[in-house]
């Protein structure tokens, strides 16, 4: 028994015709009554008492009649649920934590284009997310640099300045602040960006004394504002409260990137539908 063929009997049972129910199935009397008589004779039982202008339905053919209102209804239902599934497209994109402030608007828009779009976000700091990536956990990361990313596709979303950022008595009140003057100072390094600081010290003939390093940048936050050393870290990070003070380095253009990064090839449309709010 076929779906189809429950399908027809239904419509001839509330037609009451063959030919009424051909002309509102778009048949032809012919292969309508021919599916019929293949029904009947799987079931081995009449479903319909054929009178000269009316057919009306055995007893057999009112069970199967109660019976094929559920079975389509389930069919019809089932096929609902997975064209809505089918709609329901999924992003799994990679955040650095420095990131979420930032891409929560562009979230926000992409939701409001595209209502059917959900997120599964992935947390995890520059290398972690580059691994994810790398083995196809996620579609897309937002980064920062300094980060070897040369086998992806990328794009720029973000400039920002590195500041010190550390309590008032360290920093002593300044508007800014010289390499020599920091290089005095307890030092709180994320690993993002220990290379490039320490880089731009060396190149200054400066050593610096590092107290700390940590993974996550915003532990080194924490410590700074809890006056444990001065942190040199991406301005956006910087909270509105006032436990810490950050102030712009003069002498050394420290800066990262904030970076969109994405498997080279042709892309989903959940990840065109974020890149195209990225642009």
């Amino acid at each position: 028994m076929e779906l189809r063929q429950l399908a027809f009997f239904r419509t001839i049972a509330e037609e009451g015709s063959i030919s009424a129910a051909a002309r509102k199935l778009h048949l032809t009397q012919p292969p309508l009554s021919y599916q019929m008589k293949m029904l009947e004779e799987e079931l081995g039982t009449p479903l319909f008492v054929r009178g000269p202008r009316r057919i009306t339905l055995t007893e057999a053919g009112q069970v199967l009649y109660e019976r094929a209102e559920g079975i389509l209804h389930l069919s019809d239902l089932a096929v609902q649920e997975t064209v809505r599934a089918g709609e329901e497209k999924t992003l799994h994109l990679g955040l650095a934590p420095s990131t979420v402030t930032m891409m929560a608007g562009v979230l926000k828009a992409v939701r409001k284009e595209h209502p059917q779009l959900r997120f599964s976000i992935h947390d995890g700091s520059t290398f972690q997310l580059r691994e994810l990536l790398t083995n196809r956990v996620i579609e897309i990361a937002i980064l920062r640099t300094p980060i070897q990313v040369s086998d992806f596709e990328t794009r720029v979303l973000k400039k920002e300045t590195l500041c010190a950022v550390g309590e008032r008595e360290l920093l002593g009140g300044k508007s800014s602040i010289r390499l020599f003057e920091l290089s005095r100072l307890p030092l709180l390094f994320s690993k993002r960006y220990r290379a490039l600081c320490v880089q731009a010290f060396e190149e200054a003939g400066l050593s610096c004394r590092i107290v700390c390093e940590c993974d996550d940048s915003r532990t080194a936050l924490s410590l700074a504002q809890a006056g444990i050393g001065v942190a040199l870290l991406p301005a956006s990070m910087i909270p509105d409260e006032k436990r810490a003070v950050s102030v712009p380095i003069a002498d050394a253009a420290l800066s990262t990137d904030i970076l969109a990064c994405w498997r080279g090839g042709p892309v989903s449309l959940a990840l065109s539908a974020l890149l195209e709010a990225l642009c």
